[in-house]
């Protein structure tokens, strides 16, 4: 064997071993293409077998709720929990998601006026617990666990006239599980994880990103890290709600922020401390649905969700409670149009399951 055939050898070999340890233990650049370590089965932490619905495990808070009720729509074409929801022209725009099988890259566009859906260009990665909002008539992709345990700082807009996505500049930390919400031609996400799971510890950081600008801000950290909570803006303020931290899987934090003042103030908790709940505005509330006290760890007994909704009124600084859903759930998206609530997907019980329904909240008596 000549000198040049056993250095070429040692070269594919050096190569094959530096691949090798890029696909097992997750280190080194992204690679191009789809995620090699999801490919060979090895890319997200397995999860839990699927909690199945149980009526012990559903709390209703004490209280009457509002008149009016939530109704029905179409299921969504998947089940995917742990996905991200924007209004756009009309329409909601369902991106991503995280099935037992894999994380999802799918896009659903659900129109309000006949319940159908309409599957759009997958996102340019399989993505769940991102940050999804609306900007300028596109849809707007932040954050989030890639190929379902990799947190992202990357960023992209989808245009539903062009169908297509493009990618701008990434956020300074890498997160999951965060909230954000859009004011002005800001973008503001805050807390979130740096690594996939509740046990570990959520950041406070605020990163602030100017559409006009195209560049990222840092802001003043937000007071109470947490992860797994929900944010929503209303007359140019933004207000962060619910939430995770290791030893606390259902906080009743309610903060706002105030991007004219740059200041964050504490607001009055919730009526019930929820993690994992789905949050937007509508009616000039802060609309927060569902959520839970999840399990710490998998294997444990116990945790519950709610159907409560409750809504807090700026003006007044105070929280009234909404209709009940129809299903507790945890994990899922929320979006408003024409002024009414929607909800999609999510976990139907503490710990990891799926479920397609989708349920509109229907103000005044029912009908």
């Amino acid at each position: 064997m000549s000198r040049r055939t056993s250095l070429i050898g040692l070269g594919v070999c050096l190569v094959l071993f530096l691949l090798t340890a890029v696909v097992a233990t997750g280190f080194g650049p992204e690679l191009p293409g789809p995620h090699l370590r999801e490919a060979l089965g090895i890319g997200s932490p397995p999860l839990p077998d699927l909690c199945e619905y149980d009526p012990s495990q559903v709390y209703d808070p004490p209280g009457k709720p509002t008149a009016g009720h939530w109704r029905f729509e179409h299921d969504a074409p998947d089940a995917s929990p742990e996905a991200g929801a924007a209004a756009v022209g009309g329409y909601v725009y369902l991106v991503g998601g995280q099935e037992r099988e894999g994380t999802e890259a799918s896009v659903f566009r659900f129109d309000p006026t006949t319940g159908e859906y309409r599957r759009e260009p997958d996102a340019p990665v399989a993505i769940d617990h991102p940050v999804v909002v609306a900007h300028d008539d596109e849809v707007i992709l932040a954050s989030g666990y890639i190929d379902g345990s990799d947190p992202t700082n990357r960023i992209w807009a989808y245009s539903p006239g062009t169908r297509k996505w493009r990618e701008l500049p990434p956020m300074r930390i890498a997160r999951g599980a965060a909230a954000g919400a859009v004011a002005g031609d800001r973008l503001y996400i805050a807390g979130g994880t740096t690594a996939f799971g509740n046990e570990n510890e959520p950041i406070h950081s605020l990163e602030i990103y100017d559409f006009d600008d195209r560049r990222w801000l840092p802001g003043p950290a937000m007071p109470i890290a947490r992860h797994h909570f929900g944010a929503a803006a209303i007359d140019g303020r933004l207000f962060f709600a619910g939430g995770r931290q290791p030893s606390h899987m259902a906080l009743a934090t309610l903060e706002e922020f105030n991007p004219e003042r740059g200041r964050w103030r504490r607001l009055p908790k919730l009526p019930i401390g929820v993690g994992s709940p789905a949050v937007t505005a509508a009616d000039g509330m802060v609309i927060v649905t569902g959520g839970g006290e999840d399990r710490i760890h998998p294997d444990e007994p116990g945790g519950w969700d709610t159907r409560a909704t409750f809504g807090y009124r700026p003006r007044q600084e105070d929280w009234i409670r909404l209709p009940d859903m129809r299903r507790a759930r945890h994990g899922h998206s929320a979006a408003t149009v024409d002024g009414e609530v929607y909800v999609f997907r999510g976990i139907p019980c503490p710990g990891y399951g799926e479920m397609a329904s989708v349920e509109s909240l229907q103000r005044g008596p029912g009908r």
